[in-house]
């Protein structure tokens, strides 16, 4: 089991990357970037050694800790990927209505996408200039944004779809945009109640893991216990 813990953990390691792929997440680089995930040599040495206690006291334990030390690295990938997503999701409805409001007053769609990227934060913000930033060195603004879907997730392909067509076939911008800023509040709206609706799911848990049986115990203890006849004296 250790060894077979140092063997599939040192492959996690040698891997030279992992098939997610994160844009702007941190700050203004590459248009794409692999999240790698290294694991030093003492990670290996402390994961073997887990195992090895585990397994001495309850085999089926050593088992499950390689399991979550080899599925760790991935589960955080993917953690990371979905919060990469939802600030995507969050910040579309804004980022449209500013490109919206810089095409009404005059600017071309590469000003309105600099105004965006300059005057907004978070992944879809630095994506955008990204794309801009490539048309310096000879890129076509359609075709460096068509690479957004793949790194930003699905919710912006409708909004690089009218983009793309304003570039690549003069498209009028604005009508489309105001179009596309009412859906994306609308799906905004529509995200808020659905996560309203899960969070009355959720709160059950704290209510019958922690408060039913604390009920329980202050109420239903003290009439049971009562019931039976006492010692006698």
């Amino acid at each position: 089991l250790a060894w077979g813990a140092v063997g599939c953990a040192g492959g996690v390691a040698a891997r030279p990357e992992v098939a997610v792929r994160m844009s702007g997440l941190a700050s203004v680089g590459a248009p794409t970037r692999s999240l790698r995930l290294p694991m030093s040599p003492r990670t290996l040495v402390w994961v073997a050694l887990a195992v090895l206690a585990s397994a001495a006291v309850f085999p089926p334990a050593g088992l499950c800790v390689l399991a979550v030390a080899v599925a760790r690295p991935f589960l955080r990938v993917r953690k990371q990927r979905a919060l990469l997503l939802a600030s995507v999701e969050r910040d579309l409805a804004d980022v449209v209505a500013l490109i919206g409001l810089a095409v009404s007053a005059g600017c071309n769609l590469t000003g309105a996408l600099e105004v965006a990227s300059v005057h907004t934060g978070g992944p879809l913000a630095n994506a955008l200039g990204l794309s801009v930033a490539t048309t310096h060195r000879g890129r076509r603004l359609a075709d460096a944004l068509e690479d957004l879907p793949a790194q930003l997730g699905e919710s912006v392909r409708a909004f690089v779809a009218a983009l793309v067509s304003c570039d690549r076939y003069g498209a009028a911008l604005g009508p489309t945009l105001d179009r596309l800023a009412a859906d994306v509040r609308t799906s905004s709206r529509q995200r808020a109640e659905a996560e309203a609706r899960r969070l009355t799911v959720r709160l059950l848990f704290p209510l019958v893991v922690c408060i039913l049986p604390a009920f329980a115990v202050l109420t239903v203890a003290p009439l049971i216990a009562g019931s039976f006849p006492g010692p006698g004296i």
